[in-house]
């Protein structure tokens, strides 16, 4: 049972980075909008997808390395012989998709895109 809470604790390490992400992402992007809105420069507040775009990787990866621990939770918590308290994931990496691929998760798109989308539509009418 503690192994499983070592599991579970990185799961939920992951999963708040993730959210913490996603906050620093829409923060930093809204300034830069905000600054380059309010200096009468809207289309250099395109720059604000670059930090954007990295943060979604980022998401990407946070995301895949959550999914890796809850792979390796099902097997742990099936296990009936002797547990070598295990933390590493290297073995599931064929049981998750990509970091790429994960990084195109509905979730992480549809977050994502619509900030590209919200930033595109200030530009716009800013311009």
């Amino acid at each position: 049972m503690k192994h499983l809470e070592f599991i579970q604790n990185v799961i939920t390490r992951m999963n708040n980075n993730s959210f913490a992400l996603r906050g620093w992402a829409v923060t930093l992007v809204a300034g830069l909008l905000g600054v380059f809105v309010g200096i009468g420069r809207p289309l250099e507040g395109l720059i604000g997808l670059v930090p954007l775009c990295l943060f979604w990787l980022l998401d990407g990866y946070f995301l895949r390395q959550e999914r890796l621990y809850r792979a390796m939770y099902d097997v742990v918590r099936n296990k009936s012989d002797k547990i070598d308290f295990s933390m590493n994931s290297n073995q599931y990496h064929s049981q998750v998709p990509g970091w790429l691929r994960t990084s195109m998760s509905r979730t992480l798109v549809v977050f994502y895109c619509s900030a590209v989308a919200c930033i595109s539509i200030v530009v716009l009418l800013a311009h």
